[in-house]
């Protein structure tokens, strides 16, 4: 499984698909950027598609965000 996720400069969106086992719990998801938006439920138990919506990039720089899903972090760059 993936631990990251690359974009272009251009906005868009795009699905981050979640597996985890309904044991461990319920998560939250949480993420870092603001240019960054995450579409889900406010809380899940299990496996779950997250909507990742984001600007896009108009600066030379690179950018990055991290998506929290329960104790594991999910870079976007």
């Amino acid at each position: 499984v993936p631990a990251s996720m690359l974009l272009d400069q251009k906005a868009g969106s795009r699905a981050l698909r979640v597996t985890r086992a309904s044991t461990c719990g319920a998560w939250k998801p949480e993420r870092s950027g603001d240019w960054l938006t995450l579409i889900a439920p406010a809380e899940i138990t299990g496996s779950a598609v997250l909507k990742t919506v984001f600007d896009a990039n108009d600066g030379s720089a690179p950018r990055e965000a991290v998506v929290k899903i329960g104790d594991a972090d999910f870079k976007i760059t």
